[in-house]
């Protein structure tokens, strides 16, 4: 079975909600088992970057796999990428993992907790 690992980045009001009509999508971050890790500016051209239409097949049949998925779903959705087959959230298994003690992990507490380098931040 092939992957996909996803991540969106998304303006902040509101919590970055798709919902909210001052939010947009930014950029997306992917990788497979065959490339290195790929990302799509969003800016400019929305629908028209060619990034589109490669990940598009990719998406729809691969196991997608994030931290809190959910989120990541929503803005997808919105730009027409629609709901992927197979899916598997490492925030969500986590959280099943640890006893429910943790119920919004972020991807530094389980990175702490496994004993891995925390996320790269902008500050």
């Amino acid at each position: 079975m092939s992957y996909l690992i996803v991540d969106t980045e998304t303006a902040i009001s509101n919590k970055g909600t798709p919902y909210d009509e001052s939010n947009e999508l930014c950029y997306i971050g992917w990788k497979t088992e065959d490339t290195d890790v790929q990302l799509m500016d969003y800016i400019d051209d929305q629908y028209g970057h060619p990034g589109y239409h490669i990940l598009r097949p990719i998406y729809h049949d691969s196991l997608v796999v994030g931290c809190n998925l959910k989120f990541d779903l929503a803005w997808l959705r919105m730009y027409g990428y629609g709901t992927p087959k197979r899916v598997f959230d490492i925030a969500l298994a986590f959280f099943i993992l640890r006893n429910q003690r943790h119920v919004m992990p972020s991807l530094n507490q389980m990175a702490e907790y496994y004993g891995l380098e925390r996320k790269i931040g902008l500050s």
